[in-house]
């Protein structure tokens, strides 16, 4: 019995260092796992889309990642926000994981022509599962 009860032990024991010194993180992924990756962005010769841009601040305000995600794989807003505050006080910051508000923390903070912003797809970034 002892014996059985020890084995139990080092094969918990060898179990957790596995775990514990592996490199995989089950926290790495993020959510939006159903999007495409793959879209095609001009930034030259196209026209301003006023109604994406008014899509994109309702989104940012009022929709989780995922649904921001969705609708910018989609294109159906763009935009770029050049303030915390804005970030911040949306849905998108608000509902967001750790890890995902990391991500666009990063990604405002990046300079884009010398100041701090964040763009559509920077967002949709952090919506994408890493795999």
């Amino acid at each position: 019995m002892n014996k059985k009860i020890g084995m139990l032990c080092v094969s918990l024991l060898f179990a957790s260092i596995v775990l514990v010194s592996s490199n995989t993180s089950f926290a790495d992924n993020r959510e939006c796992k159903d999007l495409t990756v793959s879209i095609k962005y001009d930034s030259e010769g196209h026209k301003d889309n006023p109604e994406s841009k008014t899509g994109f601040w309702k989104s940012l305000k009022n929709d989780s990642l995922c649904q921001f995600t969705e609708k910018h794989d989609k294109e159906q807003i763009s935009g770029e926000v050049t303030s915390w505050k804005k970030i911040e006080s949306g849905n998108v910051y608000k509902s967001s994981t750790e890890e995902q508000k990391e991500c666009i923390r990063e990604a405002f903070n990046s300079p884009d022509n010398g100041e701090k912003a964040a763009q559509g797809y920077e967002f949709e970034y952090c919506g994408w599962d890493e795999d």
